[in-house]
């Protein structure tokens, strides 16, 4: 249980590190393309404030169809990139989230698995330890025979197994 919590607090941990590195990049490209959004604005701009000079009722039309294509192009750059957000999003879940997933998954053990190893584990225990005072019981009542030890002391030996 203990285990299954460790390995519970290690996929939440990783799954927060991972989550964060995708919303740090997600950020960081749409900070990106808003300077680039907000770069090719200014640009168009002073192109356009210089050709009203010329001629104010020619460059009225030219700058709504600049404006148009210029809004065009970066709605298509926008999708684009959303879209390329999104599939690397996608991808990098698929190729790196999923997969260790599956690999913790492959090889976390049950509860009534590590129940069954508990048990076993502590039948055995239990029958190392009879047998550890059973031989110990042997020594002792061999010491006595041999007047090596006290009854106290054979008393005292006993009353700590």
């Amino acid at each position: 249980s203990r285990m299954i919590g460790r390995i519970d607090d290690s996929i939440q941990a990783s799954e927060s590190r991972m989550i964060g590195r995708i919303d740090d990049s997600i950020q960081a490209s749409e900070s990106r393309m808003i300077g680039r959004i907000d770069e090719s604005i200014q640009a168009s701009e002073s192109r356009m404030i210089g050709r009203i000079d010329d001629s104010e009722s020619r460059m009225i039309g030219r700058i709504d169809e600049s404006i148009q294509a210029s809004e065009s192009r970066m709605i298509g750059r926008i999708d684009d990139s959303e879209s390329r957000i999104m599939g690397f999003s996608a991808e990098f879940i698929e190729t790196n989230i999923i997969p260790q997933f599956n690999q913790i998954r492959a090889v976390m053990v049950t509860k009534d698995y590590l129940d069954e190893k508990l048990a076993n584990f502590r039948e055995s225990l239990e029958d190392s330890g009879l047998k550890v005072g059973q031989k110990l019981n042997r020594l002792v009542d061999k010491l006595y025979r041999k007047d090596l030890l006290t009854v106290d002391e054979v008393g005292e030996v006993h009353g700590v197994i």
